[in-house]
């Protein structure tokens, strides 16, 4: 019986077997990340829509809204103040020598973030800029200091 089989009949059912396995084991214990998955897809798709499209009576205007949106979110603030703030931190760590300058420029950066100051991530903010200045071996800030300097 088995030498009926040949083996290109056997890889083929081993490879069937094997890409049933494994579609079992992504429904089973991945359903969240394949729903990310499609669904970013398929937002990557409207927006290519938008982009490609000819007559702009076609474009979809809540998809527009959304893209801009997207661009402003608190999220892209915070990233962009905690990389000029690592950035000011470290130039401070080979160039200031004065503390009072150095909070001064901590302060400058914080007072230009019009929309972070009651942000919920303040605190951890705060404890970003207490740990980088901590671990570049500048000036010592708790993080009760640093909170004043937002003010």
């Amino acid at each position: 019986m088995l030498s009926q089989i040949s083996w290109l009949d056997f890889f083929k059912a081993i490879g069937l077997i094997t890409v049933i396995y494994y579609l079992y084991v992504l429904i089973r214990y991945y359903p969240q990340k394949l729903k990310n998955l499609f669904a970013s897809r398929k937002n990557e798709n409207q927006e290519m829509a938008v982009v490609f499209s000819k007559d702009e009576s076609d474009i979809n205007t809540e998809i527009v809204e959304e893209i801009h949106e997207q661009g402003d979110t608190e999220m892209d603030k915070v990233e962009a103040l905690i990389t000029s703030i690592v950035q000011l931190i470290k130039e401070a760590s080979t160039d200031l020598n004065d503390p009072e300058q150095f909070k001064a420029s901590i302060h400058s950066v914080l007072s230009k973030c019009d929309g972070l100051q009651h942000s919920l991530y303040r605190p951890s903010i705060n404890e970003l800029i207490s740990t980088e200045c901590s671990k570049y071996g500048t000036f010592r800030l708790s993080v009760e200091e640093v909170d004043v300097l937002w003010d």
